[in-house]
């Protein structure tokens, strides 16, 4: 039964995609006082209350719970729908895949984005991008810092060379050392976060067939069908050519995404669990 209350736009989604078939939806988030900057796909509890989504929209957007409303979009040009009740949930609100969250912070100050805004479209300015301090980005594991850090240490010259001088083919021995440096940068197994929080572990550290074969790419086996390949050095086994033998398992269709070293964060990310937004009230 689609709720009478809602404009046919928002009940047409609802009729493609009932409010009982997912217990997560993909939700873009726009925000006030960024005007033009968009998170892409942040994935949302659909049974978590008002108050714990205004908890994760802090930390992407850095706006306070308490000075924020929020409303939601079933398309761009939709001027909203205020959400007011802290225990309401996103799917009693209505909410399905492919929504939009728009956060207005009524304290009228430009906050700082988060650096965890992992979502955040890559085409959007960067303008009034929050910068962590030093010392707080030196003490996080598994970020492109160290391990191009630790690359250097071991390689100086790859990068000694000058910018304008001609790149030699990387002999045999480097590209060895090179990728078992990112085998221990990116343990087999690790827990990570890819854009849009979405979470699994590292299934697979080397070259893609298909790619550049002196290219270190990370495999990552999703908790979630949020990727694009299962696996496969393609976007699935219906891919044609030479690339159809997995390079790592997962779950299925859309659970495997590969990623560059510095789009994937090790670190304590544990699979998202429904109840941990409830829990955390």
């Amino acid at each position: 039964m689609v709720d009478a209350a809602l404009d046919s736009d928002a009940q047409a989604r609802l009729l493609l995609c009932p409010r009982e078939s997912a217990a997560y939806a993909r939700l873009d988030v726009t925000h006030n006082l960024h005007p033009g900057r968009r998170w892409m796909e942040i994935v949302f509890t659909l049974d978590a209350p008002l108050a714990s989504v205004k908890d994760k929209l802090y930390r992407h957007t850095g706006s306070s719970p308490s000075n924020i409303q929020v409303f939601l979009k079933f398309t761009p040009e939709d001027p909203g729908r205020p959400l007011l009740d802290p225990a309401q949930t996103l799917r009693e609100a209505g909410c399905v895949e492919g929504c939009i969250l728009h956060v207005v912070d009524d304290s009228g100050e430009r906050v700082a984005v988060p650096p965890s805004s992992v979502g955040e479209s890559r085409e959007e300015s960067l303008e009034g991008k929050y910068v962590m301090d030093e010392e707080t980005y030196d003490q996080r594991e598994g970020t492109a810092r160290k391990f191009l850090a630790r690359l250097q240490k071991e390689q100086p010259d790859l990068f000694a060379k000058k910018k304008e001088a001609k790149v030699e083919e990387e002999d045999e021995e480097t590209w060895k050392q090179r990728l078992e440096t990112a085998r221990t940068t990116f343990p087999i197994g690790s827990r990570c976060r890819l854009s849009g929080d979405r979470r699994g572990a590292v299934a697979y550290v080397g070259p893609r067939p298909s790619k550049s074969l002196r290219q270190i790419w990370i495999g990552v086996a999703l908790d979630e069908p949020l990727g694009t390949t299962d696996g496969r050095d393609g976007t699935s086994k219906k891919a044609a050519g030479a690339h159809l033998k997995p390079l790592f398992e997962c779950n299925g269709e859309k659970y495997g995404e590969f990623a560059t070293p510095d789009e994937v964060e090790v670190g304590d990310f544990p699979p998202i669990d429904p109840f941990d937004l409830l829990d955390e009230i």
